[in-house]
């Protein structure tokens, strides 16, 4: 079965990124996690989600 986590970050980044489905699925999972970092540096979650 494949893991469909990763392909939900593949679709994210091409769609984010406007980059090619094979260069993202080329990508390491290390390669990933910076883009996914970056991406996120400076995101917090909203207040009215913290007390969920």
């Amino acid at each position: 079965m494949k893991n469909k986590g990763i392909d939900a970050i593949h679709f994210y980044i091409v769609h984010k990124f406007k980059w090619l489905p094979s260069v993202v699925k080329s990508m390491t999972h290390d390669d990933l996690g910076f883009v996914l970092s970056e991406t996120m540096s400076g995101w917090t979650l909203p207040e009215e989600a913290r007390n969920l």
